[in-house]
């Protein structure tokens, strides 16, 4: 029941400025970076039948090379444009459309596959059960992930790892990098072309001991004046 992956945290509705002053947390529950390149937060309200991107992870250049990185045991904060001041910068910007009845918040990575999920309120969709409805009521509230000790809780049942608490006021930014992957063919960031390798025009880092090694093959015989060349 600990978290061993990126998780949502925390997802605020409205904030001090308003009910468009909105926020969400996510957390690397795992003890490795982890790349985020190309993942998205998509929202569904309550009954909807399909998702809007809420923000997708994005390099700040367009080669494939460049990867976004989350450190590990790190948080990543998106809040909506008047969240931003000067003492508090997000990691990334998303516009208004959090209610709090009811709706749904999807992570998905580059492939379209589910990392984590919370519906809340009236929302049909759900991990196990729903989160919780959040109010408009002061103090402020939102939805918290449940904590074990010091690490977060995660059952794949959001009524048992999310509960409404008073919001948190302190947030952690700043844990997203980029990196240059050199070997975009070899699994994880290679920052350098591994030993023994050699990279080719296209990118892709290749093991020089298999370069045209056919052991125990040989050329017999070359009919070059033959009516049919062999």
């Amino acid at each position: 029941s600990i978290a061993k992956d990126v998780v949502i945290t925390e997802v605020q509705t409205r904030g001090v400025t308003g009910a468009t002053s909105e926020l969400v947390e996510l957390f690397n529950s795992s003890d490795q970076p982890r790349d985020i390149t190309g993942w998205c937060l998509r929202y569904a309200s309550a009954d909807g039948k399909s998702y809007s991107a809420l923000v997708c992870v994005r390099a700040s250049d367009s080669e494939l090379s460049t990867r976004v990185i989350l450190s590990a045991k790190s948080y990543l904060v998106l809040t909506t444009s008047d969240r931003k001041t000067g003492s508090f910068v997000p990691d990334l910007i998303f516009s208004s459309i959090l209610t709090e009845a009811g709706g749904r918040l999807l992570l998905e990575d580059d492939k379209r596959e589910m990392i984590d999920m919370v519906g809340w309120g009236t929302a049909k969709k759900f991990l196990g059960g729903p989160a919780p409805a959040l109010s408009t009521a002061t103090p402020l509230r939102s939805l918290q992930r449940t904590t074990i000790g010091t690490e977060y809780q995660d059952t794949r049942n959001n009524s048992a790892d999310f509960t409404v608490r008073e919001a948190k006021t302190i947030y952690q930014t700043g844990a997203l990098s980029e990196a240059t992957d050199v070997c975009l063919n070899i699994l994880g960031i290679q920052l350098l072309v591994p030993e023994g390798a050699y990279r080719n025009k296209r990118g892709d880092c290749i093991d020089r001991a298999t370069v045209n090694f056919c052991p125990g093959i040989k050329v017999s015989e070359i009919g070059a004046n033959a009516a049919r060349q062999f």
